[in-house]
């Protein structure tokens, strides 16, 4: 009986099935229902996001200003 063989991963040693079983789990796979993403479609945080990196953005730029300037009164 030909099987296609699996490799260990992080969680331990993987299973090893069958042609037959591997088709078989495909097709129960294939007919459960699948989760909406809602995101994609959801602009009304996106305007949130893009506020908040824009923050994240300034404040990063002022710690390095500030270490620029801690740092040139050191080498002064």
């Amino acid at each position: 009986m030909i099987s296609r063989h699996t490799q260990r991963n992080a969680q331990g040693e993987l299973v090893t099935l069958s042609n037959q079983e591997l088709e078989r789990l495909e097709r129960t796979n294939r007919q459960q229902p699948r989760p909406i993403d809602t995101t994609m479609g959801d602009h009304g945080h996106q305007d949130n996001l893009a506020a908040a990196m824009q923050l994240m953005q300034q404040q990063m730029q002022q710690m390095h200003h500030t270490i620029q300037a801690q740092q040139a009164v050191g080498n002064v």
